[in-house]
């Protein structure tokens, strides 16, 4: 039934030999048994990875034996915030062995998304072409789509093969890169801890500041395995656990100041920034994340502190209580 595979390979760095095997992001089709006997094979294949990379900020390789294709560069593109692997555009199919009816769900995730012309909130369910067409002025884009989805439904399809499209999410949240980012983070920081305990000599050691250069007075510690920089931290994250509310820690810096929020709760589309002191920086760095985030992925800021908490809005910080906070966690 199927024979040919074709495998889209993204990550953050131009160069895929130098990118670390737990970042790249793979993503495969298996094609009927007769795409071999296709002249063109190489060129379609080659085609729809051009536009694959049209909708990624990650540079993209693709891989076919059968088309002498391996971790063929198709768009190297500068280095990016891995953290933006943990989103993708993804695109559903469904592929039919039309003398069984053996149906097959095809499903081909495109990770860090470039930015989609249409704001789509992160419940919806995947669009169909059909609503694209009505409700997307950008035709570059729409023609783009259109291409993707036509090459991938034609090579899909045989002689005893068809392929429909079922629809797009521009917005899709990938739990198990997630977990597969934290664990790349732990290990580097595992690798860096052994550093300086091999270069570093013991009279040195004994001298470094609390906080690690953050916030004086700050006491750093290390949380299911993950360290961080106060014990208000740890206090927040140990509470999220308790909540059964999943966190990312330091996942991405966001806005033009380039500000790296303390918590990411993925599934609520929630960014945290945990202090014990405001800054001048936090009053004017935090409103342009909130303005980012609204603007880009339709998500919120909250700044929480020892005993206060403020929702952050492009226009500035509204103060609420912690019990509000906790409350509007369990509305979203």
């Amino acid at each position: 039934m199927y024979g040919v595979k074709v495998t889209l390979t993204m990550t953050p760095y131009p160069d895929l030999a130098a990118t670390p095997r737990d970042l790249r992001v793979s993503s495969s089709l298996t094609l009927p048994e007769d795409a071999k006997r296709r002249e063109d094979l190489r060129e379609q294949i080659l085609a729809i990875a051009e536009h694959a990379a049209y909708f990624t900020q990650f540079s993209l390789f693709v891989s076919c034996k059968e088309a002498g294709l391996r971790d063929h560069p198709v768009s190297q593109k500068p280095e990016v915030n891995r953290w933006l692997a943990m989103r993708a555009i993804m695109f559903a199919f469904t592929h039919v062995f039309t003398y069984s009816q053996h149906t097959k769900h095809v499903k081909l995730h495109l990770p860090a998304p470039a930015e989609f012309p249409l704001y789509v909130k992160k419940q919806d369910k995947p669009l169909l072409l059909s609503s694209l067409e009505s409700s997307l002025k950008d035709q570059p884009y729409l023609i783009r789509i259109r291409a993707f989805i036509d090459g991938v439904t034609n090579l899909l399809s045989g002689e005893h093969h068809r392929a429909y499209f079922e629809g797009v999410h521009p917005n899709y949240l990938q739990t198990r890169m997630i977990k597969r980012l934290n664990q790349h983070g732990k290990k580097q920081k595992r690798e860096r801890q052994q550093t300086r305990v091999t270069s570093t000599p013991p009279s040195e050691t004994s001298t470094l500041p609390h906080g690690a250069g953050r916030t004086i007075g700050a006491r750093p510690g290390v949380y299911q395995g993950v360290q961080m920089r106060s014990q208000l931290e740890i206090r927040f994250a140990s509470e999220l656990d308790e909540r059964g509310i999943r966190w990312v820690y330091e996942g991405e810096a966001i806005g033009p100041s380039q500000y790296l929020i303390d918590f990411y709760l993925p599934d609520l589309g929630v960014w945290v920034e945990v202090k014990g002191k405001l800054s001048a920086r936090d009053r004017q760095g935090l409103p342009e994340v909130a303005q980012t985030l609204k603007n880009d992925r339709g998500e919120v800021v909250y700044l929480y502190t020892q005993d206060k908490c403020y929702r952050v809005n492009p226009s500035g910080l509204r103060e609420i209580e912690q019990a509000s906070f906790w409350q509007a966690l369990r509305k979203r």
